[in-house]
């Protein structure tokens, strides 16, 4: 990802505070392990529940990843249709990080948002 500007970076937080809130959980697949390990490509997803026209229950998913880069200024990747971000380092886990960082940028605190691997 080519380098964010101020207001890249500003439009991608009102994004993430619009379909993100405090308490809420952001799903994570891992696309891959870099063959030294020491890098992961995680997808956060937020699900939403929404009553159709005819009355049943539908979850829908949205795709984070790109928005979620931009934020925190971390790589972003998409393969085969499948968007991810880079996470750098060994000996953690991966989504926890990236889930902790992100909810410090939107509400100035770690614990607001929760994770959860799929």
């Amino acid at each position: 990802m080519s380098k964010v500007t101020k207001s890249e970076r500003e439009e991608s937080i009102a994004l993430l505070r619009d379909w993100l809130s405090e308490g809420d959980t952001v799903y994570c697949i891992l696309r891959s392990v870099s063959r030294s390990g020491l890098s992961r490509q995680v997808s956060p997803l937020a699900l939403e529940k929404y009553t159709t026209y005819d009355g049943r229950e539908t979850i829908s998913d949205c795709h984070l990843a790109y928005h979620v880069a931009r934020v925190l200024g971390w790589s972003y990747r998409e393969n085969t249709g499948n968007s991810a971000v880079v996470v750098d380092g060994c000996g953690m886990d991966a989504a926890a990080h990236m889930v902790d960082s992100l909810s410090r940028v939107l509400f100035g605190k770690g614990d607001a948002l929760r994770y959860r691997w799929l």
